[in-house]
């Protein structure tokens, strides 16, 4: 059993919103996490192909890297 995907992600409602980030955050430290977060596990921050080690699987696995900000 795989594991689901969320219907929506951080990233996606921060997308919808990123006109209003500079309005939003109160300095330009919180405005800058709010745009890496944005990006957090998108092809922008680059990634990595995973294969399944399993042989009835052998598949590839595209996995993008976090934006490592908390």
């Amino acid at each position: 059993m795989g594991l689901r995907q969320p219907a929506v992600q951080l990233a996606d409602i921060i997308r919808a919103y990123r006109n209003d980030i500079p309005a939003i955050a109160s300095n330009a430290w919180k405005a800058r996490t709010l745009y890496a977060l944005m990006r957090c596990r998108t092809a922008e921050m680059g990634g990595h192909i995973d294969r399944c080690d399993n042989p009835e699987c052998n598949r590839l696995h595209i996995s993008y890297n976090s934006c490592r900000n908390r």
